[in-house]
């Protein structure tokens, strides 16, 4: 199954949106997980992404996370992403590192002219992990849509979400592909989700103003796929 062509990008995930729970009756009965608790902020069980299929998505050389180009002139990410930025390279259009062609996909490299992090930013509790990179150029590359009027506000558990980046494939390795990855993982709500941690090590760090979860069994976002975008 691949993604619809929606045009949204709902919201830039990993560590700092997108939870993954494993536990408790309620997320199982919902999803069908194994019965265990983590949180990730580590894409596993993912596919190849197609030509052109997310040409916004960024590439943070410097640390592995990702991003999405909102404008012409910014980049969303995360901001636990924004250490040792001062050499850092943004690779808008990212599909293939080790390619100099990018797979035939159109990229273009930028250097950050201004860092914006949210004020609110707590490492320790993963909130308000948010940050704006505006580039020192403006981008051709079409820019993705962002979810402004609450889409997400309507979701059923089930729906499909897809995390994008180049995350490692695999738990407890450090390799990374060399090609832009995606997979498919479905949204679980917010009562569920705040029940699922319930009696873990992580009770009390779901916060449902700020932050969505998602999950399936066998399919993560991973280390590398921080900032990057939830299509």
């Amino acid at each position: 199954m691949q993604p619809s062509n929606r045009g949204v990008i709902l919201i830039s995930i990993c560590a700092w949106l997108l939870l993954m729970p494993r536990s408790t009756h309620g997320l199982l009965e919902a999803l069908n997980l194994e019965n265990r608790h983590e949180i990730v902020t580590k894409i596993i069980g993912g596919d190849d992404v197609p030509v052109g299929a997310y040409p916004w998505f960024t590439r943070l050389s410097w640390s592995g996370c990702g991003g999405t180009l909102i404008s012409k002139e910014f980049v969303l990410t995360a901001a636990h992403c924004m250490d040792n930025t001062k050499y850092g390279v943004f690779q808008v259009g990212a599909l293939c590192r080790d390619d100099d062609e990018n797979c035939a996909q159109k990229m273009e490299e930028f250097s950050a002219r201004l860092i914006y992090v949210h004020p609110s930013y707590t490492p320790e509790l993963l909130q308000h992990d948010v940050a704006l990179i505006r580039l020192n150029g403006e981008s051709s590359i079409t820019p993705a849509k962002i979810d402004l009027e609450g889409l997400a506000d309507s979701f059923e558990s089930g729906k499909s979400l897809w995390p994008i980046g180049f995350g490692v494939l695999e738990y407890g390795t450090k390799f990374q592909p060399n090609h832009l990855q995606h997979v498919e993982v479905h949204y679980v709500s917010n009562d569920v989700c705040t029940e699922s941690f319930v009696g873990s090590d992580y009770e009390g760090i779901f916060q449902a103003e700020s932050m969505m979860c998602a999950a399936s069994a066998g399919k993560d976002a991973c280390q590398g796929d921080s900032g990057g975008p939830l299509y």
